[in-house]
């Protein structure tokens, strides 16, 4: 607040906080919405906290479920390799026998800060395991390590022994996989409050099916999905239809009947608790951003859009001020809904919607007067709010 008073900008004129995970951000829009109250000011519009935080902690509790540490064993090989000419080329000797196309390759640093990078390490070791098996349990000598690479190596060798680490591997290369469109589409500077909806809804969908009925998922949005009971067993699949990975499956199949049926239990786990996570930090509820999709042109011609904007004027009270205002910006959507100018464009997903609602604010009528400028105020105001602090 001080910063806005020393560089003249009014209070009022606040939109938006946007905001990253932590919760103390929460506290903090709390408090400015508190002062803006005592000056009889419009709270700000919230949409909740950084869509991005919650898939990337939802992963990270879907592998610390997971009765195997990946971490530990990631980077083992690793810091086994990185500072050592001698062990790479040994391994490279290895990988000669063993792999066809990745001679050479050596392993990944995971990120810790950046817990969906541990997709493509667990790549990088599946893709080497053929040549990683030989190595560690046939042709390395251990005479003569220093204490720290015997501990490093008795990991290594145990976990390399264990056939359900394959699995393991596979399981959280598919999960990183499966959440990484979302966080992909979302890391951008261009607007996209018109699609988090329906895609915050689509991946929580996705996730709860990979262990839930078809019936007990399918069609739900909002409170509806966020009412499911990811624990109550009847809803579950069977252990065998779970969605969990065609390579994480086919290493569940060269194992024992109790060893797999024991691992899917683990599986299972591990997807409900990610689930219930991306359930409940999600903005799957958000009224806002619900409505905000009637700026997607899909939505012109449906009913849902027409609803939607009215509603969208009442939650952005800040800059459509008045009733007056709201009745112009809902006068000009029933033209808009049909207006055939349009028409070419309503049905392409991967239009700029910039450009689209740009378009829309210059069209005008046979007296040259615009037709949609209360609408397109509208379009522009929802348009600047932030989807994501993770650019």
């Amino acid at each position: 607040l001080k910063f806005l008073e020393d560089n003249g900008l009014q209070h009022k004129y606040l939109l938006q906080c946007s905001m990253d995970g932590p919760s103390v951000n929460h506290a903090f829009l709390r408090h400015l919405n508190d002062r803006l109250t005592l000056e009889k000011q419009l709270p700000l519009v919230d949409l909740g906290s950084c869509s991005l935080h919650p898939v990337h902690t939802a992963f990270r509790k879907c592998i610390e479920t997971l009765p195997f540490d990946i971490d530990q064993f990631v980077l083992d090989l690793y810091q086994w390799f990185r500072l050592s000419a001698a062990r790479r080329e040994d391994y490279c000797e290895v990988q000669k026998e063993t792999l066809a196309g990745y001679i050479g390759e050596y392993f990944i640093k995971p990120v810790e800060s950046r817990w969906l990078s541990l997709g493509p390490v667990c790549d990088r070791v599946i893709e080497q395991y053929p040549a990683l098996k030989p190595y560690f349990l046939s042709n390395l000598r251990t005479t003569g390590m220093i204490a720290s690479s015997v501990t490093r190596y008795k990991r290594i060798k145990e976990s390399l022994e264990d056939p359900s680490t394959l699995v393991f591997l596979n399981f959280a290369a598919y999960m990183a996989e499966s959440f990484n469109p979302f966080v992909k589409q979302f890391q951008t500077d261009e607007p996209m409050v018109h699609v988090l909806y329906d895609k915050a809804n689509e991946l929580a969908r996705q996730c709860l099916q990979m262990f839930l009925k078809h019936e007990i998922v399918a069609g739900k949005v909002g409170a509806d999905l966020a009412s499911i009971d990811c624990n109550k067993s009847e809803n579950w699949l069977p252990r065998k239809s779970m969605m969990v990975g065609s390579a994480t499956k086919r290493a569940l199949g060269e194992l024992s009947a109790d060893k797999s049926n024991l691992l899917c239990l683990a599986l299972r786990k591990s997807v409900i608790v990610t689930a219930e996570y991306l359930v409940k930090h999600l903005p799957i509820t958000n009224s806002i951003l619900r409505d905000m999709q009637c700026l997607h042109p899909m939505l012109r011609t449906v009913e849902l859009g027409r609803l939607a904007v009215g509603r969208l004027c009442n939650h952005l009270r800040k800059v459509i001020t008045t009733d007056k205002m709201c009745d112009a910006v809902c006068s000009e959507w029933m033209l808009y809904s049909c207006d055939d100018t349009l028409a070419n464009v309503d049905s392409s997903k991967s239009i700029d919607i910039s450009a689209y609602w740009e378009r829309v604010s210059t069209i005008t009528d046979s007296t040259g007067t615009k037709k949609y400028s209360n609408l397109s105020f509208l379009a522009k105001a929802a348009r600047s709010e932030e989807h994501t602090s993770e650019l």
